[in-house]
């Protein structure tokens, strides 16, 4: 990871900060409701699919109910692929940019001119989070967690994909804090 960072790194880019996802429950302060909610919706859905073509006319078809059976135990799961992702994340502030490392070793970037704004939000998740750029302030109160794996692209950097206009360092605890000061050093405003 060392190396791959260093060959993204531009010239004359020193890392100021580093962080990465503490540990956190499947279901914590800002998830927990959502989660239960499509769990919850998944099984009824799928179980009144079921019901209805069980007590159809049709005799049953087996491929039917094992797509059906298949794509609620995918919703199920989500919760828990999307945990296994965030724990990936990496995440640095350097004295030029703010760089996000996802699954799978993706790079995306806010030149530190871009980042309008930023806050701590503490009740969205199981430890202090930190939410760069207000074009995502919105998103990281409805979908936090999605959002935190998906920083929101910049939809006119047609050839720079990996430039976006908002992330969010998922539940880095008191580094979050530490990370505040240096974005304060560093020129960045934190939202009111």
């Amino acid at each position: 990871m060392e190396k791959k960072l260093n060959e993204y790194l531009r010239e004359g880019e020193t890392i100021r900060w580093q962080g990465q996802p503490a540990e956190f429950p499947l279901m914590d302060n800002g998830s927990r409701m959502q989660i239960l909610r499509k769990w919850a919706l998944t099984v009824i859905i799928a179980a009144g699919a079921l019901i209805a073509h069980m007590q159809s006319q049709m005799p049953p078809r087996m491929g039917l109910v094992a797509v059906v059976v298949a794509c609620a135990l995918v919703v199920v799961l989500t919760p828990v692929v999307e945990k296994s992702s965030l724990m990936k994340n990496r995440y640095w502030i350097t004295n030029q940019r703010i760089i996000h490392m996802g699954k799978g070793g993706m790079f995306y970037y806010m030149d530190l001119a871009d980042v309008d704004q930023y806050e701590i939000v503490t009740d969205l998740s199981d430890q202090e989070t930190l939410v760069l750029g207000s074009a995502i302030f919105a998103d990281a109160k409805k979908y936090i967690r999605w959002r935190a794996s998906h920083p929101m692209e910049d939809p006119e950097a047609m050839k720079n994909r990996d430039h976006v206009d908002g992330m969010i360092f998922y539940n880095i605890g008191s580094s979050a804090a530490s990370a505040a000061a240096v974005l304060k050093d560093l020129g960045c405003r934190r939202a009111a």
